[in-house]
C-alpha cells in the first residue's frame, strides 16, 4: 500500500515559538553581544519616579557577596555568579534541569542622569533593588538671568 506524503508544518506553533524567542532576546537588552557560554541572564525591570531611577533584577539563589553593582558613565553594570546547588547528590539522574548557574553580567544604559554618589542597593528574597537619585542636567535646564540697569 502506498501512502501519499503530506508535508504538514504547524505554522501557528512555529510562529508562537519564534515570537517567544524574539521576546526573550529583546528582554536581554543590548548586552546580548557580550554573551559567552556558561552564563545566564537574569531578567531586569527598570522604572523611574520623580526623584529616582529604580532597577529590579531577579537573582534567586545568589549571595550578596557574589554580586557587584557599578555605575560607569551613566551605565549600570550588574555582575556576579550563582553557584550550583550542593544539595544535589552526585549520582543523581536529572529528569529536568532548568535552573541556571554560573556568572552573569547585565549592562543597563540609563537614559536619565543619576547621581553616582547617591545610590543604594538591597538584595532581599532574591530581588536586587537598586535606587539611584536623579539629577538635573544643567545643560538642559533654562535659567533666567535678571538684567539690571546701569
Amino acid at each position: 500500500m502506498i501512502k501519499k506524503y503530506a508535508a504538514y508544518v504547524d505554522f501557528e506553533r512555529l510562529q508562537e515559538e519564534l515570537n517567544q524567542l524574539l521576546e526573550e532576546l529583546s528582554r536581554l537588552g543590548p548586552d546580548i553581544a557580550t554573551w559567552s557560554s556558561g552564563t545566564w541572564h537574569p531578567p531586569v525591570d527598570i522604572f523611574e519616579t520623580k526623584d529616582e531611577v529604580v532597577v529590579l533584577i531577579e537573582l534567586p539563589g545568589v549571595r550578596r557577596a557574589d554580586t557587584s553593582v557599578a555605575l560607569k558613565h551613566n551605565t549600570l553594570v550588574i555582575s556576579g555568579k550563582k553557584c550550583e546547588d550542593n544539595t544535589i547528590e552526585n549520582n543523581a539522574c536529572f529528569l529536568c534541569l532548568e535552573r541556571s548557574y554560573g556568572e552573569f553580567r547585565r549592562v543597563v544604559p540609563l537614559t536619565t542622569l543619576v547621581d553616582p554618589h547617591n545610590g543604594r542597593a538591597i538584595l532581599n528574597n532574591g530581588i536586587l533593588t537598586i535606587r539611584l537619585a536623579r539629577i538635573v542636567d544643567s545643560r538642559k535646564s533654562e535659567y533666567h538671568i535678571r538684567i539690571k540697569e546701569d
